[in-house]
């Protein structure tokens, strides 16, 4: 049974640092600096999005997707969480990071999924 190789709790750290480290691609470094710069709670929105869809994964194959797939749907999740919370601020930073990762290329999922889904091999 595949697993994440980081906890929830480190899910920022990983998804963050591979931005600064492994990322080299200007979509990849507008999401670093909206990470660096949103509120922590809309960033922790958008970890719980990610976490809700990889938590279940069997495959590294699948957990590749689900980061993805959480990450393009984000403007939606955040769309419906507000709903239910009656969150008014964020629209804007959830909108700007569905945008950006709506830029990505295949290399920069690759290294923006690496610490999450492959790990250390």
């Amino acid at each position: 049974m595949y697993k994440p190789h980081v906890e929830r709790e480190m899910l920022g750290v990983a998804l963050h640092t591979a931005l600064r480290k492994l990322c080299d691609s200007t979509p990849t470094s507008i999401q670093w600096n909206a990470f660096s710069l949103m509120p922590t709670e809309i960033f922790g929105m958008y970890l719980d999005a990610v976490w809700e869809k990889l938590k279940d994964t069997k495959h590294e194959s699948e957990a590749y997707r689900a980061i993805v797939l959480a990450s393009l749907e984000f403007m939606d999740y955040f769309s419906d969480k507000r709903r239910e919370s009656f969150i008014k601020d964020g629209l804007q930073w959830a909108n700007l990071v569905t945008c950006t990762f709506e830029m990505f290329e295949d290399s920069d999922w690759k290294s923006y999924t690496y610490w999450v889904v492959e790990g250390d091999k």
